[in-house]
């Protein structure tokens, strides 16, 4: 079983997986600083309430997601909720227990003052040469032969209706599944493997009512067959 540290600096208080820790911080704590100044982090998404940096560390990459809380709403609904960044490690540990492939939790760490949440912190291991699927189907699908798109059309088909027949059969809600939340890597046999990611707002019920599993199907194949 995955082993996991406690620790803490300052007012942020860390949940790690014990082989990752060294990787992660230093006794100052998270090491993000000095990656951006090396230059190996890097800013792939910004926003008023997030930002996420992707950050290569010899051969391997890992995603940091930064949750701000801006105001006195977002505070209320982390404490209402737990905080976005332990809703979205929950999600991705239930998800391998449905049997779902998606991304692996490294650290989440939070902020806390007064017994609140402040901002919190979701890192976890990249998954490498992976594509959303609307952008391989918009830019990397047509650049190849006419022959083995067909192939991987099917394919993906296929695997797109494996993927949200799993999240059914679990009776897994997610209210926002679409194609830039679902990630594409070729193997090297020529087959496709796909994983979900941003399950922060999947929840967990008895079933899966058939309403949702057609829009969910909808979302994704009316996406895929243009």
């Amino acid at each position: 079983m995955t082993s996991y540290t406690r620790l803490r600096f300052g007012d942020v208080w860390w949940r790690v997986r014990s082989d990752a820790a060294r990787l992660l911080f230093d006794a100052a704590g998270l090491r993000l600083a000095s990656w951006l100044e090396s230059g190996q982090a890097s800013i792939v998404k910004q926003g008023p309430h997030r930002t996420v940096y992707r950050v290569q560390l010899d051969g391997r990459s890992v995603y940091i997601k930064h949750i701000r809380v801006p105001d006195t709403r977002a505070m209320l609904s982390q404490w209402i909720q737990s905080s976005k960044s332990r809703r979205e490690w929950d999600r991705i540990e239930q998800a391998a227990g449905w049997a779902i492939p998606t991304i692996v939790p490294l650290a989440l760490g939070e902020q806390r003052k007064a017994g609140l949440v402040f901002e919190n912190f979701l890192i976890t291991e990249g998954i490498d040469e992976v594509e959303s699927l609307d952008i391989f189907v918009q830019n990397t699908l047509p650049k190849l032969p006419t022959q083995r798109q067909g192939q991987l059309r099917r394919r993906l088909a296929d695997g797109l209706a494996e993927l949200t027949a799993r999240l059914h059969e679990a009776g897994v809600v997610h209210p926002d599944l679409h194609a830039g939340n679902v990630l594409v890597k070729l193997d090297d046999t020529g087959g496709v493997q796909l994983h979900l990611v941003d399950l922060e707002e999947a929840v967990p019920r008895d079933r899966a009512s058939w309403r949702r599993s057609r829009k969910n199907l909808l979302d994704l194949g009316l996406f895929f067959l243009l």
